[in-house]
């Protein structure tokens, strides 16, 4: 049996998602971003992820999913996540922390 905390996370989780799909707003901009994106991979170009703190991680694995296998095997496409540490101390200390994303 779920803990009464653990019930409420996933309630809560669950939630926001019904909230998400009733949102014509977010759908729209959901859709939007896909188009994107895709026009971005058809052009022959590639999409850059950065973010800080909680959201690097998320960063890193919105490449992953892009060069790796989301639901079904496909051909790898071009994101690159800007938040590899190596690269992000690096630049900060040759650089300063203002350039971190901006050389990537």
């Amino acid at each position: 049996m779920l803990s009464d905390d653990l019930q409420r996370s996933l309630t809560e989780a669950r939630n926001a998602v019904d909230r998400f799909l009733a949102d014509n707003v977010q759908l729209s901009s959901l859709t939007a971003m896909a188009a994107t994106l895709a026009a971005t991979f058809r052009a022959g170009n590639k999409v850059l992820a950065c973010g800080n703190g909680g959201s690097a991680c998320d960063a890193i694995h919105f490449a992953e999913e892009f060069t790796g296998r989301f639901r079904k095997h496909r051909k790898a496409l071009p994101v690159i996540a800007l938040t590899e540490a190596a690269h992000i101390t690096c630049v900060a200390n040759d650089y300063g922390w203002d350039e971190v994303f901006a050389r990537g």
